[in-house]
């Protein structure tokens, strides 16, 4: 698996970063059916890289069933609603540079929701509206992956991924550093997360892409099998630390 192999340069003398992906804005990556041997809770865990090539409005994930979505406009909001477009604010829009982000989401419990931008805490604005507590359903047919909800609705995302890393139910304490350093290290650069993504918390999560374009889409957690909406996926040089190109 390529998580964070390096190779170096020769002739350049410089470190060459791991494999990533492009989304050039008119392709996504979806799942057509349930999220596999889950149950329905009202927190998840995520972890990933990425660099925006674009500032225009998208999704990173959605589920059409009760709106859970990663968008980006102006911040990333990952939200949790049902009836109104509330959310907790995140990650700005830098088109220069690869960042991390993780965070553990609990849509009944501000106090035990934490999210982080390159290893630092961010100064949460969080409201979750009527879900207060209420389990998200993983039975929607209709998991999306960096667009809003496909060709019937458009906005896809534009820029690179990589280690896209996200557990339903997983209930991990992002406060604590030594957790963080299972998903980046004190000097912010990627770390080894496991042949399945299993190394953080000892089993594989419910999702984990990885690896170049012929590798990215298929899903080595265990939610099950996702595919590309359209055209294809492009070839990205991933981080060798975050806060650079």
């Amino acid at each position: 698996m390529p998580n964070v192999r390096r190779s170096m340069m020769a002739a350049a003398g410089v470190v060459k970063g791991p494999d990533a992906v492009n989304f050039n804005g008119s392709t996504w990556m979806s799942r057509g059916a349930d999220m596999t041997g889950l149950s329905s809770s009202d927190y998840w865990t995520f972890s990933f890289w990425y660099k925006f090539d674009s500032t225009t409005d998208s999704k990173v994930y959605e589920n059409r069933s009760e709106t859970v979505k990663f968008a980006n406009t102006q911040l990333w909001q990952p939200e949790a609603d049902d009836t109104i477009n509330d959310g907790y604010e995140g990650l700005d829009e830098d088109l220069t540079n690869w960042h991390h982000t993780c965070g553990m989401i609990n849509s009944g419990s501000a106090a035990n929701t934490n999210y982080y931008r390159d290893d630092a805490l961010i100064t949460p604005q969080y409201k979750f509206g009527t879900r207060d507590g209420t389990d998200i359903s993983v039975s929607s047919i209709d998991h999306f992956f960096f667009t809003q909800g496909g060709p019937s609705r458009g906005a896809y995302f534009q820029g690179s991924i990589y280690e896209f890393w996200m557990d339903w139910g997983q209930n991990i304490d992002l406060t604590n550093t030594t957790t963080r350093r299972k998903f980046i290290s004190s000097d912010l650069k990627p770390v080894a997360l496991g042949a399945n993504g299993e190394t953080p918390t000892g089993t594989s999560p419910t999702v984990y892409f990885t690896g170049g374009p012929s590798d990215f889409a298929t899903n080595l957690g265990t939610g099950g099998a996702f595919s590309v909406g359209a055209g294809s996926l492009a070839a990205a040089v991933g981080p060798t630390v975050a806060n650079q190109p």
